[in-house]
């Protein structure tokens, strides 16, 4: 899938990375999901279903804003370092050869990559961040898997390390809708701002991902602030598509 970036993008959103957790090629595939359940995890059949039939169309929606915004929000993809695990999912050991790639998103040539050895990307990643630190990164929008594991115990070390969080509620899933909405509740509790995928697009539009950040972008003020504003308009309509 290749879409064309959004352009119009204020300077400030360089301040702001698009971290992208653990949707590949791996945890998309069937196979992954039974090697895990036959390995005796104590994740259920019908968790793993839940987690098959939604992961497609997250994916997709994750590489539509992903594509849209990469100009704006430079992506960051965090891989898990799965040669840690194939002793542990030996019947998917065959699966991890080809880790690292993105599921249903073409990886641009200038995405930077991590790789996680744990839940939590950033104790293996430290001088990464604190190299985007000096390079001004002061946000981090966070898409991917799962809400309450990888996601929420990223979001809370980025928070302790002093960066911006805001997680896009309908681009994280996880493998049950309890737990979802557990973990979604954890990462409000620790200082993470939640937003939809249209809230981030409409603010990337209207150069404003940081008042949305502090709470004082809206959609409906947005579109009374720019009703007379043709540009703005065609702005926000292409950023929906």
């Amino acid at each position: 899938m290749r879409i064309e970036s959004v352009v119009n993008m204020g300077p400030q959103q360089r301040e702001w990375i698009h971290l992208n957790i653990d949707v590949t090629v791996e945890t998309a595939d069937p196979r992954f999901n039974q090697a895990v359940k036959d390995a005796g995890s104590n994740v259920g059949q019908a968790d793993l279903d839940h987690l098959s039939n939604n992961l497609d169309q997250l994916a997709e929606n994750i590489a539509v804003f992903t594509n849209k915004t990469r100009d704006a929000l430079s992506p960051v993809w965090v891989f898990s370092d799965y040669d840690a695990y194939k002793d542990v999912f030996p019947e998917a050991a065959h699966l991890f050869e080809e880790q690292g790639r993105p599921h249903k998103v073409e990886r641009g040539d200038n995405d930077d990559v991590i790789r996680k050895t744990e839940p939590n990307a950033v104790p293996d990643n430290v001088e990464y961040f604190e190299r985007l630190k000096g390079q001004g990164i002061k946000g981090v929008v966070i898409t991917g898997l799962y809400a309450d594991i990888c996601v929420l115990e990223t979001a809370q070390s980025l928070l302790d390390e002093g960066f911006q969080v805001m997680v896009v509620e309908d681009l994280v899933d996880t493998n049950l809708e309890e737990t979802r909405a557990e973990g979604m509740q954890k990462l409000k509790d620790s200082g993470a701002r939640m937003v939809s995928e249209t809230q981030v697009m409409d603010a990337l539009g209207h150069g404003q991902l940081n008042e949305l950040h502090r709470g004082s972008f809206t959609i409906e003020e947005s579109t009374q602030r720019n009703a007379g504003n043709t540009k703005s308009a065609q702005c926000i309509s292409y950023l929906r598509r």
